[in-house]
């Protein structure tokens, strides 16, 4: 199914969004050298975990009678790659990253606007012309009830508790989009609105992190 430029869409929200990116039509006098199983194909660069995926995926290939080859990895990691692919893409669609992440990227994908774009609220919708939305996912703390004992986590502030130096697992902003929106809600959040003053705020955490950051959420 590769073939030319690749098309994106992004899911549904406002804090961690899904992307997508696919093959354009071949341009006129190009090569049609491709073998009809590549044509029925499809090579997906997903981030998320099995779970997620498989479902979708499995009703997909029913469906279409595609197969899909699923490609695993972190978003960050994906747009270098595609980047990297531009002159010969490897992928078919990117299915991962939020649209704050993948939007400083959008010349890497193809436009295209999906026939379910009008079915959208507003404020969802395809308006910059290569990114289709998909779901919509918050960012969240979760406790290790079973780890925790008696230290209470009402909030970002709670991470600061000596008591949990080294035992807080975050995702690294540099390699997932997940990480990054959870970067941008505490700079806000602790920031009280201003981004600019939440920095104090994650350099107290770096610290308490215990230089633990993971290359997946």
């Amino acid at each position: 199914m590769r073939k030319s430029k690749i098309i994106l869409a992004a899911g549904l929200s406002a804090l961690c969004a899904l992307s997508f990116f696919g093959c354009a039509p071949e341009a006129a006098g190009s090569s049609s050298a491709q073998s009809n199983a590549d044509d029925n194909v499809m090579v997906l660069y997903c981030p998320h975990s099995m779970d997620f995926y498989a479902p979708i995926v499995d009703e997909f290939e029913q469906r279409y009678n595609i197969s899909v080859k699923i490609v695993n990895a972190g978003t960050m990691e994906f747009l270098d790659r595609i980047s990297l692919e531009q002159d010969d893409p490897q992928g078919d669609v990117l299915w991962g990253g939020t649209i704050s992440t993948v939007s400083t990227r959008s010349y890497l994908f193809e436009n295209y606007v999906s026939p379910n774009d009008a079915f959208f609220p507003p404020e969802y919708r395809n308006t910059e012309g290569n990114m289709t939305r998909f779901t919509y996912i918050l960012s969240v703390l979760m406790v290790n009830t079973d780890l925790i004992g008696g230290t209470e986590v009402t909030g970002y502030q709670s991470l600061l508790d000596p008591r949990l130096k080294g035992r807080i697992a975050a995702a690294a902003p540099t390699k997932t989009s997940s990480g990054k929106e959870q970067l941008v809600n505490m700079l806000y959040a602790m920031g009280e609105g201003d981004p600019s003053k939440g920095w104090d705020y994650v350099a107290k955490l770096c610290r308490n992190l215990d230089g633990k950051l993971l290359d997946s959420s």
